[in-house]
């Protein structure tokens, strides 16, 4: 398998269904479904309406049963199933890019509906976005080819640089959560970005035109907190081993008796 990753570059999802779960991780890859112990509730919702599956199920450790055309929408490009004693790799066609820019929305405001749009394979998927509420300035077709570029990426941080020939939507194929942030850099012709769910699990960004160079980090509220005490744990420990290895060795031999 270490061949078969090395000879395919890229940032891409997989659906894994010859090995064990969670197996990409040891090749530094993404999937579809799996290791990640905690999944955004909108995106187990849309995985399991692709895969014919009650989306209202509080499940999300499903095996998935078949590579869904819907997966596309994850940037889930190939899927391996058994073949024997062999593993067979097969291609999900047309499954989208990290990021990409779409100038044409959907207003869709019922959860189900949009669920349903979303499975149809005749969906634009790199055309159309669906979104859930009026964007303040409609996107305009595009005039020029555009551009998206990921230029940092870690687990909870996304550099961005995007050049958009006219107002659009940038969608982003990670997960959405309430709790991303967006940070726009000083060369950025856009100082103030909202992040919307794009495809009802995805990020949307509306944008403007010109050269857009923003940050995107995961925030949720707790997580300040812990980095917080984590920091003043190390520095007690530190602390006290400093204090400790700073008493002559007869102290710290009485201090032992």
């Amino acid at each position: 398998m270490a061949g078969w990753f090395a000879s395919h570059p890229g940032d891409f999802r997989i659906l894994q269904q010859a090995l064990p779960y969670n197996s990409a991780m040891s090749f530094g890859r993404y999937e579809a479904w799996g290791y990640d112990p905690g999944v955004q509730r909108r995106y187990a919702e849309f995985v399991l309406a692709a895969e014919h599956l009650d989306p209202n199920s509080p499940l999300t450790n499903v095996p998935l049963a078949y590579p869904a055309p819907a997966l596309r929408l994850l940037r889930c490009r190939y899927y391996f199933v058994p073949a024997g004693k062999q593993i067979a790799v097969g291609e999900i066609p047309g499954a989208l890019p990290e990021g990409l820019l779409v100038h044409e929305v959907r207003i869709v405001q019922d959860r189900m509906t949009e669920l349903r749009q979303l499975q149809d394979p005749g969906f634009s998927s790199d055309q159309k976005v669906l979104i859930e509420k009026m964007p303040t300035a409609l996107p305009q077709p595009a005039v020029f080819p555009e551009d998206v570029v990921v230029t940092h990426k870690d687990s909870d941080t996304l550099e961005i640089a995007a050049s958009a020939s006219s107002s659009g939507m940038l969608l982003i194929t990670d997960a959405y959560s309430r709790f991303w942030k967006v940070r726009a850099m000083p060369d950025s012709v856009q100082q103030s970005y909202d992040i919307v769910p794009g495809d009802y699990a995805l990020i949307a960004i509306r944008v403007e035109k010109g050269n857009h160079h923003f940050t995107l980090t995961y925030e949720p509220p707790l997580f300040r907190l812990g980095a917080a005490l984590s920091a003043l744990g190390l520095a007690v420990f530190f602390g006290l081993l400093y204090v400790t290895c700073r008493k002559p060795p007869l102290a710290r031999l009485r201090t032992e008796q």
